[in-house]
């Protein structure tokens, strides 16, 4: 993904408990910043996945991410995650993020693949047309 390419931005400040004692941050708190802009990606496209997956409408779990680090993120850097849709399959999803620092340098490519799930029947089921059609 080219950053002029990415669906939407989310933006946060690296805290000193995402990081260890050199003022780095943690590897795994990446999958939460991913699941940060993951969430603000929905918002941005008027989608509350909440709301949608307490219904039973559309939920999703993870079921593979790929993380390659570049660069490290410091404490306190402000970073800007950029998301979009790489892929979307039946029931199934890629999404890609890159988290950049201010001065513009790519510090973690993230693909997380995310499954339509169906809360009540416990399985996959196929994303809703109206959300994929969204989601395009």
């Amino acid at each position: 993904m080219q950053k002029n390419t990415y669906k939407s931005k989310a933006e946060l400040r690296v805290r000193w408990s995402e990081c260890d004692m050199q003022g780095i941050a943690f590897n795994a708190i990446y999958m939460v910043w991913s699941e940060i802009a993951f969430q603000e990606h929905f918002r941005s496209l008027n989608l509350n996945i909440y709301e949608l997956g307490k219904e039973n409408i559309f939920d999703t779990v993870i079921v593979h991410s790929n993380i390659d680090y570049k660069l490290p993120a410091r404490l306190d850097e402000i970073l800007e995650i950029y998301t979009g849709i790489k892929k979307i399959g039946n029931s199934s999803f890629i999404m890609e993020f890159e988290i950049m620092n201010q001065k513009n340098e790519l510090l973690t490519y993230i693909e997380n693949t995310y499954v339509s799930y169906d809360r009540i029947k416990e399985k996959s089921k196929t994303i809703p047309e109206d959300i994929r059609k969204i989601l395009s």
